[in-house]
């Protein structure tokens, strides 16, 4: 090493510590810096309960998987769901902590044998601040039903109400999802979904982000249709891995009536990559790679949201249309009902 090289290391290293200090100085209100900030907002439109208040809520939930596997040679399908019945429990918010624990309850229909049952598991979580929306859903099902077995078999008693359970079928969703929303000084998020804010006048605002799902189904025998023709080279699929990217551009509104009624539409389409393979037993795989899809999140909300007390209906709908390579569609609709009924109590006035 020639000693200009060892001093102009050297000096580098003496600079390079303040050359950073400056950098990070002067970088104080970069847009990264101030996308981590509690952002302000409109007080003529929204009203914050975030800090020192606590929600608590009582809640309905019924979460639904519809999966639609399609033989496009024939146009027939078969329609799966699981058939676990609806839970009720309690919400906990206050601040950044929000807690909620729901169970199934009994019913006619989740009282059956629990052979004839399908198991799920399922864990979600998520983000809702005034500029960001990120959720994810992790969810495993083992058992599904065939909600349309007359469809495909001319000798299914339609007077049967047991649909048939595939036990052999196991169902793996992961789905993310971050959204950035433009209007978030008019608009509240927290409003709208959760009621940790209260809009005091109807407004919107354009959204844009990306997505990420995983999908797995399987199975030991075919969950596609199958052929009538007993001469056609036809195997139906019986499993399936698919994965996808994508990004989203959408809107949501959120109507205002006699101040604290709501109506909120929120409707987030996007479009994909997916990626994966497929199996029609016997060791027939085949992969698929890059095939365009389209994917959405759809969410429907209404109630009343008061000072104290605050109540409604939330409906939320992930759906995504698939073409594998070869001649199978798969749709897959993951719904998620909740009702609630609750009240803010502030907690430093009780302090």
């Amino acid at each position: 090493m020639c000693t200009s090289d060892f001093f102009m290391r050297k000096n580098n290293l003496i600079f390079l510590p303040l050359f950073l200090a400056t950098l990070v100085n002067a970088q104080e209100n970069a847009w990264y810096k101030q996308l981590f900030k509690r952002a302000s907002y409109d007080t003529s439109y929204v009203t914050s309960y975030y800090n020192n208040h606590l929600h608590v809520t009582i809640i309905g939930i019924n979460q639904a998987l519809e999966l639609i596997v399609k033989n496009n040679e024939t146009n027939k399908r078969n329609i799966y769901n699981p058939n676990d019945g609806p839970r009720i429990g309690i919400g906990l918010d206050y601040n950044f902590l929000s807690i909620e624990y729901s169970k199934e309850f009994s019913t006619q229909k989740n009282n059956i044998n629990k052979s004839l049952k399908s198991q799920s598991t399922s864990f979600r979580f998520g983000i809702t601040g005034r500029r960001i929306l990120a959720s994810a859903l992790i969810q495993q099902i083992d058992g599904m039903h065939l909600d349309n077995p007359g469809e495909n078999d001319p000798t299914w008693n339609p007077s049967n109400t047991t649909k048939p359970l595939r036990k052999d079928i196991v169902s793996t969703s992961v789905l993310g999802s971050l959204n950035y929303f433009f209007n978030h000084k008019r608009y509240s998020t927290m409003a709208s979904l959760w009621q940790i804010d209260r809009q005091k006048k109807s407004a919107g605002s354009f959204n844009a982000g990306i997505t990420f799902s995983y999908f797995r189904i399987h199975s030991d025998s075919a969950i596609g249709p199958r052929n009538q023709d007993t001469n056609s080279n036809y195997f139906p699929i019986q499993s399936n891995l698919n994965y996808l990217y994508g990004i989203n551009f959408g809107y949501a509104y959120n109507f205002i009536w006699k101040k604290n009624f709501f109506a909120n539409i929120f409707f987030i389409p996007g479009v994909n990559l997916q990626f994966g393979s497929e199996n029609r037993g016997q060791n027939r795989t085949e992969d698929y790679y890059a095939k365009p899809g389209i994917h959405g999140d759809l969410r429907l909300m209404a109630g009343y949201n008061g000072k104290l007390y605050y109540g409604g209906i939330h409906y939320a709908n992930y759906f995504l249309f698939s073409k594998l390579k070869t001649d199978t569609d798969f749709d897959i609709f993951n719904e998620y009902f909740r009702f609630f009924i609750g009240r803010r109590f502030d907690m430093k006035k009780q302090k």
